[in-house]
């Protein structure tokens, strides 16, 4: 009775109550019985599964042995996940880890629990034991660390070819078990790597195609695997790496990643950079960045990457300055170091990880703020680091010396300064800067206002020097806000002189503004005038500037942009009028300036505002131009509500201090600036709102001199609107409560401030004076006439806010609900017992019009109060199993949903409920009050169970659940025995024996159908799963019989199936989903929704075999049947169209495929059994659709599994069952001897099928498998496959062509002569071709024979293939016949279409790497072989005359592969294999091309090609790759190109004939040469040397010409070569060689490309930046060298990169 009791209590109570009755059990109960009790009752359904959840899930009193029995029992899946997330936490390193460990069994236990589980809770535990985290105990770690080892070793299989013991899981969930990984030891994870890098199987060979996956890590070269076997020197690994894997707080990946580089460091390994640098080092030095690892932890990580670098040096070409680079981490981590002794020495590593940083790489200035965003004490430090790097600039700016002097001066008009640099630098490191670039190059045109980050337009910074140009800053501008910056100690800092200098520079530029005559320079001198005064710092400068700039308001072109943001509003202007200095300049500027620039600042704001009241008067005022001004006293504001709380820390003030301050003179200066707006004349400005001016409030944490300020702003504008108002309205003066006669409360201040709110006693005051009005006023007639009406105008206190500004002015939540109580009660009673006297209808009134969103402060009573319906509960009855009619909702008609207004004319209250006038139209008149009505059911209808705002109790929850699944079943449902006995008992019932009533049913809507799937959905986990079985079973019965308009019944019947299967027992969900598939192939569009691999994830590992097996037994029952009747296929069912009522039973097609392809890749099951599956399903199917997905899955297990065994099964079974289907004439209908029979009998063509991969789907499967990414197989299996199933279906297709061939030669009586016979051919011709393209290590001198004889009897068929060529195409009926297509494919392909029959892939070959040919077998394809037959085909196509063929295989044997190969070793194979060939070709044809053929009028060949393109496909292109970090060409391969292009060119002049298409196709090979950009200027120097030199005055050749031209070109075209020499020598032969030579030609061509060369260094364009870097360096370079040479080098100081000095017109 004890126990029924506590279940009752604990199945009808809240969330929190059942917490708190689990407690008081846990008291009186031992832990055992009180689980075992929980346990079962949960497994009766006595209770639900949020009990035993809750049970589990309180920390204060986790039971081991308790989330042990939840992990394994089988009765609810959501205890077991709950009991999954709760080991995350139990499993940590500690005691509780021990207990919980013991609890489960051990590592024994644990896995015999995984063998049972289903996957997808394999993977969740594994993933909550894996999960690293928790103490940094050592002792602790480790225990569990080894914990962990054992119980991987038990469930990981370690070798590919370990057999699996008994007991150990045979389901392949090597992925999931990895999850453990992470929790292992140290060590153990280091010998794993090891291991298995070392059993991984070697990569199938390069030249494979689709072969880019690599077993080993993608961070190692490929041949580099090899060096990782055999023992390791501990005094191989890295420093540090120990010390970091010892780390327990480290990240899995970040220890593993330190694992890599100790594998890797330890033995002498090539890496692949890119991988190495993006996936170990980056990610290792961004996650530490993000974490807080254990102490030095950064430190000995950040020496580990600088020892990276400098063991492998080629990763320095990954270093850059991009965000979130790894440079920037470590400026980032230097930056924050928190001691000094640690701060020097992340510098010691950041200065060295920036020298390894490449040249082209280094940042420039323009670059150097984006990097300079430190803390303002560093970035004196790190600039210096960076200006005085040799790579880029060398010039020491701390010390400088005269040699940096003079590069300084050499950095003229190359090289800009962003002028924010001086800005973000410390103040007088900043001016000591520009004083000494300043003397270094007093033209002053060293600054660029290009800024290294956008999003800054808004700064006094981007003026221009001088209208219209953008090339340098405003010098004065710069200089002037340098100096304001530095101390009030310093000497340079503005003084009188200084002050005079920039009053002289004002008089100009206002001068200039003055005399412009165009508007856009009147525009700029005035900005101009405007900054400078900003810049100096000047309140009085900058006021008396803006009133000299009032004359320009009668321009209208000039002052609609004079007064825009980007003027008024720049950073240092709005710094200016904040008048309160920024945090690094608080000790530079004293209170007492402070005092007086506050008052300035408010007169300039006052200023402006007037200036734009009295634009008004003119002409082309428009109100968009003023903007700006109408919210400078805002952003002002702002501004110092940012800054007050620094400054007052600072000077160590007090609140009072700081309001009569600050905060006073700024009251005053906003009153005023309201005064104006709002002033009736000024209305024009449209800045009159009764908010006010200020708008935005932005700060964090305001103190008491803030609020106060708020507060007293408040008062100030109120008084400031009384005034206007009764000066526009005097009646106003006459208004009675409560109506305002200043602002409305809401408009007072309109920022909500929550619990602050309390901090402003004027607001709250008026608020509380609103809210707790005497009802006598509220209750009076709202004012109609029209006096009082424009006398109240707008102003009118909203109620609810002033609600909410009263109640969240409470000190605390307690004090807020009282506020809030106390508010609700007046409302309730005070203003509305007389109107309303129905309680419900007051609260439901109240609710909607006021306190809407207050509901948390409104006493409890109220709230409940609202609900106008009680909740639903069950009858109470004396015998749970006698059945009660039941109505859920028995109130329902005695609340109708209506609403009715409020008795009486409109009054004053619902005047204040109106809601919020808009603010922007304070003087309008509002509308009369509309009417606020009482609603009277102001709740959701019965299915809606959010009517309730407390959490729903079980008892509620249980009676919607019974509810809905009642209702469901009496509408479309056919058992009636549902709810008829108590359940689970009488006894302990949880749900009593009841029936939905008559009048229930009536009232409820049909649409309330999915509103009940809807509740069932939302309590899934309490719904008992033999109730919901029971009801899916009744919809399925009902659906049986309805035939018509059943879409909506069955879509619920399926969305009930599928709650089922994903609820709480998916396993008793596997019945009825079996009964679905099978009978109900109606509805088979609704299979793949209940049977999936999802589905198969949730049950039970031998659950799921089960399941499986059973299936498979039915569908192949059907199959069976059907066959042994000849059942025809059934046609596709409609959705709405029943099932067949045929008595022959039968099973749609797609539902066997659907499960088929189910079982490919799956991990639900063991191979064996999957295979024992398929076999069933292929042996009982003769549908070709069936056997594909089959044998697909088949396939898959065959290329995954481990088992050799197994592995030779499926081979065998491939083979022996599938391979003659993929040698048949028609996949899907292959034929039989008895059709062969059959055919050559009658003497009919079989049909053959088209040879496309869809058309024959198990031959292109078959053949990819070991190919395609997802169906490799390591060398030795694929040499198998190959061997021993390819060539079988090689042969079987080659027999079936044979017949084929025969039988439609004779019946189309087609003969040929005797003794001639066909080639061997496939069905499909195509295999030839990919078995060398793919496969060619396999191809048999024998089987290449059989291509050969293919290729030749198509592009020179024999007499009798020629002749029956000429009959088709002769003979339309014959043409039009049975397999003349499938004739045509073998023997009438063509030239052209032959060379894809095997002709390209063979010059392919060729231009493969020597490393290829060396896998190839003595007796398989040679060299020379394929040498001879491409030239055998290249006479053929010449003795034809066919041009266009000829081409095409001269292009296939000068193709270099473009990926998967070494270019440098594809270059060596093409100079040996294939230019041979070629060069065969041309002595051919020089060969045929004789004074006698050229007489003949009937020459044979008819035409014959020009060799010369020939000649041009034969160069030694350099052997360079695309990729931009790869090695550039040796020069012998350079030289040699170049040596063979000048070849050609004297060929073409000395041949005297005509050249200029010869020439321009010459000029079109080179500029699309595969050969990199990179490598042009190389090529460009071999042709251009000796031509025009001037030390050998001679007039050049035609031929030097012209090699003249083509280096020009190259130049133009090149891309940067990485190689400083080589530029420097370019830049020699265009300067000394060509640019000064007599030759006019060549010095007038020289001169307009070194034109074009500096016009891409002056724009940087895209491929040509290089030059500008470049053109740095050079002059760089000369001004060192002319400060050496001293008076001598005064000629040499004006000679520039391209030799430019005062005698050229292009300087």
């Amino acid at each position: 009775m004890a126990d029924t009791l506590l279940d009752r209590q604990l199945r009808t109570a809240t969330t929190t109550q059942v917490s708190e009755i689990l407690a008081k059990a846990r008291e009186t109960t031992d832990a055992a019985p009180l689980t075992s009790h929980l346990l079962a009752a949960t497994q009766t359904g006595a209770l639900p599964p949020a009990v035993f959840q809750q049970y589990i899930s309180q920390h204060e009193h986790r039971d081991p042995h308790a989330l042990a029995a939840a992990l394994k029992q089988t009765h609810s899946a959501s205890i077991r996940r709950v009991a999954i997330s709760q080991l995350e936490v139990a499993l940590r390193p500690g005691p509780q880890f021990r207990a919980t460990w013991a609890a489960l069994g051990g590592a024994a236990g644990i896995a015999a629990l995984l063998r049972e589980l289903s996957v997808h809770d394999v993977e969740a535990l594994c993933s909550a034991i894996g999960t690293a985290g928790g103490r940094r105990d050592p002792e602790a770690t480790a225990e569990k660390e080894a914990a962990v080892t054992e119980l991987y070793i038990l469930v990981y299989k370690s070798s590919p070819d370990e057999e699996l013991p008994e007991d150990r899981d045979e389901r392949p969930l090597r992925a999931s078990y990895r999850r453990l990984f992470g929790a292992c030891t140290a060590e153990f994870r280091s010998q794993w790597h090891r291991k298995e890098i070392t059993d991984t199987a070697a990569p199938t060979p390069s030249y494979t195609q689709g072969s880019g996956s690599i077993a080993y890590p993608d961070y190692l070269l490929p041949g580099q695997e090899e060096k990782l076997r055999g023992p390791r020197k501990r005094s191989d690994k890295l420093n540090g790496v120990e010390w970091l894997l010892s780390q327990e707080k480290l990240r899995n990946v970040q220890r593993e990643a330190a694992e890599k580089i100790d594998l890797c460091h330890g033995k002498d390994l090539k890496i692949d950079a890119p991988e190495f640098y993006r996936g170990i080092l980056l990610r290792l030095t961004t996650l530490m960045g993000r974490r807080r690892p254990p102490n030095g932890t950064r430190d000995k990580t950040w020496e580990m990457v600088l020892g990276c670098f400098k063991r492998w040096p080629e990763l320095c070409h990954e270093l850059n300055f991009e965000k979130d680079g790894l440079l920037s981490h470590a400026i980032r981590w230097w930056n924050y170091v928190p001691t000094e002794e640690r701060h020097v020495q992340a510098g010691v590593v950041l200065r060295a990880l920036l020298d390894l940083v490449p040249r082209s790489m280094f940042p420039t200035l323009v670059e150097y703020p984006e990097i300079l965003r430190v803390k303002l004490a560093h970035r004196w430090e790190l600039f210096v680091w960076l200006f005085r790097n040799p790579k880029k600039y060398g010039i020491n700016a701390e010390s400088p010396t005269d040699e940096d002097k003079e590069k300084l001066k050499g950095l003229k008009n190359t090289t800009s300064f962003p002028s924010q640099l001086f800005i973000l630098l410390p103040a007088d490191k900043a001016v000591d800067l520009l004083n000494l670039i300043s003397d270094a190059r007093p033209d002053h045109t060293f600054l660029s206002r290009r800024w290294g980050a956008p999003g800054y337009r808004q700064t006094i910074l981007s003026e221009l020097a001088e209208p219209g140009k953008n090339d340098h800053a405003d010098f004065p501008i710069v200089h002037s806000l340098a100096l304001t910056r530095l101390g009030p100690k310093d000497p340079r800092r503005l003084d009188s002189e200084v002050l005079n200098n920039i009053e002289d520079l004002l008089k100009t530029r206002m001068s200039k503004a003055s005399q412009s005559r165009d508007w856009s320079d009147r525009l700029f001198w005035t900005k101009s005038a405007l900054f400078l005064t900003i810049a100096a710092g000047s309140l009085e400068l900058y006021s008396k500037t803006l009133r000299w700039a009032r004359r320009f308001d009668k321009d209208p072109q000039t002052v609609c942009r004079l007064y825009q943001a980007e003027v008024i509003n720049t950073k240092e202007g709005l710094n200016l009028l904040a008048a309160i200095p920024s945090t690094n300049r608080l000790s530079t500027v004293p209170i007492n300036t402070v005092k007086a620039d506050i008052v300035a600042a408010n007169e300039v704001v006052i200023q402006l505002l007037e200036t734009a009241a009295a634009a008004l008067q003119e002409p082309g005022f428009s109100n968009s131009s003023w903007y700006t001004i109408g919210r400078l006293a805002s952003t002002v504001v702002n501004q110092r509500i940012q800054l007050v709380n620094a400054f007052q820390s600072h000077h160590k003030l007090s609140d009072e201090e700081v309001y009569n301050l600050v905060w006073e003179p700024t009251i005053s200066m906003l009153t005023t600036a309201e005064r104006i707006v709002i002033a009736e004349e000024n209305a024009g400005l449209y800045m009159s709102k009764r908010h006010g001016l200020l708008e935005g409030f932005d700060v964090v944490e305001p103190r008491d001199h803030t609020w106060r300020f708020i507060d007293e702003l408040a008062r100030a504008r109120d008084e400031l609107w009384r005034q206007e108002r009764v000066k526009r309205c005097p009646a106003v003066l006459s208004l009675d409560t409560p109506w305002p006669k200043g602002l409305p409360v809401h408009d007072l201040c309109q920022f909500r401030f929550g619990e602050a709110t309390v901090k402003l006693p004027y607001v709250v005051s008026r608020a509380e004076a609103v809210v707790f009005a005497d009802a006598k006023f509220l209750r009076r007639p709202a004012p109609t006439d029209d006096e009082m009406r424009n006398a109240i105008s707008s102003f009118i206190d909203d109620y609810k806010s002033c609600v909410e500004i009263y109640i969240s002015a409470g000190d605390g939540e307690d004090h807020r609900k009282d506020r809030g109580a106390r508010a609700w009660r007046h409302a309730t009673t005070e203003l509305t017992s007389e109107v309303i006297t129905n309680e419900k209808q007051a609260d439901a009134f109240w609710k909607r019009w006021a306190f809407t969103s207050l509901r948390k402060w409104m006493p409890e009573p109220s709230v409940s109060s609202m609900n106008l319906r009680p909740g639903p509960v069950f009858p109470r009855q004396e015998d749970p199993n006698e059945p009660l009619e039941w109505h859920p909702d028995p109130e329902a008609k005695a609340t109708p949903s209506s609403e009715r207004e409020l008795p009486g004319p409109v009054s004053v209250l619902e005047a204040l409920l109106q809601g919020q006038y808009p603010s922007r139209l304070p003087w309008d008149v509002q509308p009369l009050p509309t009417r606020r009505t009482v609603t009277i059911q102001a709740v959701p209808g019965f299915w809606c169970p959010s009517r309730y705002d407390s959490p729903l109790s079980g008892e509620t929850q249980d009676v919607y659940i019974a509810a809905a699944m009642l209702y469901i079943n009496s509408r479309i449902g056919s058992d009636t025995s549902l709810f008829r006995k108590a359940y689970p008992s009488a006894e302990n019932p949880r749900f009593p024996a009841v029936y939905l009533a008559d009048e229930f049913l009536e009232e409820s809507k049909p649409d309330s159908l999915f509103s009940c799937l809807s509740i069932l959905q939302s309590y899934q986990e309490r719904v008992p799963p033999e109730l919901l079985l029971q009801l899916a079973r009744s919809l399925l019965e009902r659906l049986r019989t309805i035939e018509k308009n059943r879409a909506n019944h069955l879509k619920l019947a399926m969305d009930i199936i599928l709650l089922l299967s994903r609820g709480e027992r998916p396993l008793i969900a596997c019945d009825v989903i079996q009964d679905i598939l099978i009978d109900g192939q109606g509805d088979s569009a609704w299979h793949r929704h209940l049977f999936n691999s999802g589905f198969l994830a949730l049950l039970p590992a031998e659950e799921v075999k089960r399941f499986l097996n059973g299936m498979t037994d039915a569908m192949t029952n059907r199959l069976a049947q059907a066959k042994k009747n000849r059942t025809p296929t059934p046609a596709p069912l409609l959705e709405d169209q029943p099932a067949a009522k045929s008595s022959q039973p039968f099973i749609k097609i797609t539902t066997v495929k659907m499960l088929a392809q189910t079982l490919r890749g799956s991990t639900v099951v063991d191979e064996h059994t999957i295979c024992g599956i398929l076999a069933k399903i292929l042996s009982n199917s003769d549908h070709m659709d069936i056997k594909i997905a089959g044998i697909e899955s088949l396939v898959d297990v065959f290329t995954n599994t481990k088992n050799v065994k197994l592995k030779h099964t499926i081979m065998d079974v491939l083979r022996k069952r599938v391979a003659p289907i993929a040698a048949s004439l028609v996949e899907r209908r292959p034929m039989t001897e008895e059709d062969w029979a059959k055919a050559e009998a009658e003497g009919t063509v079989p049909e053959i099928a088209d040879v496309s991969p869809t058309e024959r789907p198990l031959l292109n499967l078959l053949f990819h498998i070991g190919l395609d990414s997802n169906l490799k197989l390591t060398p030795e299996w694929n040499r198998q496959w190959v061997e021993t199933v390819l060539f079988d279906i090689l042969e079987q297709s080659t027999q079936n062509n044979k017949r084929w061939i025969a039988l439609f030669e004779k019946a189309n009586s087609l003969s040929r002569p005797a003794g001639e016979s066909l080639p061997a051919v496939p069905v499909v011709a195509r295999m030839y071709n990919d078995l060398l393209r793919d496969r060619p290590e396999f191809v048999s001198a024998s089987i290449f024979e059989r291509i050969r004889q293919h290729v030749m009897a198509n592009i020179s068929p024999p007499p009798g293939i020629a002749a029956i060529n000429a009959k088709i195409k002769g003979d339309a009926v014959l043409d039009a016949s049975k397999g003349v297509g499938h004739w045509r494919t073998l023997f009438a392909n063509g030239n052209i279409g032959t060379l894809y029959l095997g002709i390209d892939t063979c010059a392919a070959l060729l231009n493969r790497p020597a490393s290829v040919w060396a896998n190839f077998p003595a007796d398989g394809i040679t060299v020379p072989l394929l040498q001879d037959f491409l030239f055998s085909v290249a006479r053929i196509f010449i003795d034809a005359s066919d041009l266009r063929s000829l081409n095409h295989l001269e292009v296939a044997l000068s193709t270099v592969p473009s990926w998967g190969f070494n270019r440098k070793h594809c270059r060596e194979s093409q100079i040996a294999n294939a230019i041979p060939v070629l060069e065969r070709i041309v002595s051919h044809v020089k060969s045929l091309r004789t004074p006698e053929w050229q007489r003949d009028r009937h020459r044979c060949p008819r035409h014959l090609p020009d060799t010369f393109e020939s000649r041009l496909r034969m160069l030694p292109y350099p052997s360079t790759s695309f990729n931009p970090n790869s090695e550039p060409a040796p020069d012998d391969e350079i030289t040699a190109f170049g040596n063979k292009v000048i070849a050609l060119i004297d060929e073409l002049v000395s041949r005297g004939t005509p050249y200029h298409d010869d020439w321009n196709t010459l000029k079109a090979a080179i500029a699309r040469t595969p050969v990199s950009k990179s490598d042009f200027l190389r090529i460009a120097l071999v042709l251009g040397k000796g031509v025009a030199d001037p030390e050998e005055p001679r007039e050049p050749t035609l031929a030097e010409y012209m090699r003249a031209e083509l280096a020009r070109e190259l130049i133009r075209k090149g891309e940067d070569p990485k190689d400083r020499a080589v530029l420097r020598r370019t830049r020699d032969l265009l300067v000394l060689q060509w640019k000064h030579n007599p030759n006019e030609v060549i010095r007038e061509r020289a001169r307009a490309t070194i034109k074009g060369l500096k016009e891409s260094a002056k724009t940087r364009r895209d491929g040509n930046q290089f030059w500008a870097k470049y053109a740095e360096e050079w002059n760089s370079a000369v001004a060192a060298a002319c400060a050496a040479f001293g008076a001598k080098g005064a000629r040499a100081k004006q000679v520039g990169w391209m030799g430019e000095d005062s005698s050229d017109d292009e300087s």
